[in-house]
């Protein structure tokens, strides 16, 4: 499965590079986590680099979003996760590789940024919402982060009780994590204006 993510990750970067898209920078986003997940898989870097990418997921995205969502809600959505997860990654006692609390804000923070552009833009009639890039986005970060929601919060349960069960659950989370950047890909190959 690494393989096929890599790939759709890189397409992702690829397809970033559309002219439409630069001013907001995805190409940036996507090569982040492309050095992220090499760094993570083939140069054995700790999986706390996971931590410290929530940082930079949540001011991304407050980015992305700014002229796209209500600004004031924006703000307040986005200083109060990046304060949660800073918390969480810096100040907490659980140095473990992936602190689970920072990784539940910011399947939180998504959510709310997700929820928000739809509500923001689902009766607007200047198009259909489906060749905007921010339904794409909005629609990869709502499901990401409900799967990893539903795999992260029983995980320690399982990993004690039924450790063969966890792993089914993992490798549906990772077809989640793959089928949210396919996601993207159709965006960013098919969106006619990214508002």
């Amino acid at each position: 499965m690494l393989n096929i993510y890599l790939i759709l990750l890189l397409l992702c970067f690829l397809g970033s590079f559309r002219p439409m898209f630069l001013k907001n920078f995805l190409w940036l986003y996507f090569f982040y986590i492309i050095c992220v997940e090499i760094l993570v898989n083939f140069y054995s870097v700790n999986d706390q680099i996971y931590n410290y990418s929530i940082l930079v997921y949540i001011f991304y995205f407050s980015f992305y979003y700014f002229k796209k969502v209500n600004k004031k809600l924006l703000i307040a959505i986005s200083a109060i996760s990046f304060a949660v997860s800073f918390y969480f990654v810096f100040l907490s006692n659980h140095f473990e590789n992936y602190n689970i609390n920072a990784g539940i804000s910011l399947s939180i923070f998504y959510i709310l940024l997700s929820l928000q552009w739809f509500f923001t833009h689902f009766n607007k009639t200047d198009r259909k919402i489906q060749q905007k890039m921010g339904f794409w986005i909005s629609f990869s970060l709502l499901l990401w982060a409900v799967a990893f929601i539903f795999r992260i919060i029983p995980m320690q349960f399982f990993n004690i009780k039924d450790k063969e069960f966890l792993l089914v659950i993992t490798q549906i989370y990772q077809s989640f994590t793959i089928f949210s950047y396919v996601i993207f890909l159709v965006g960013l190959l098919f969106s006619k204006a990214d508002e």
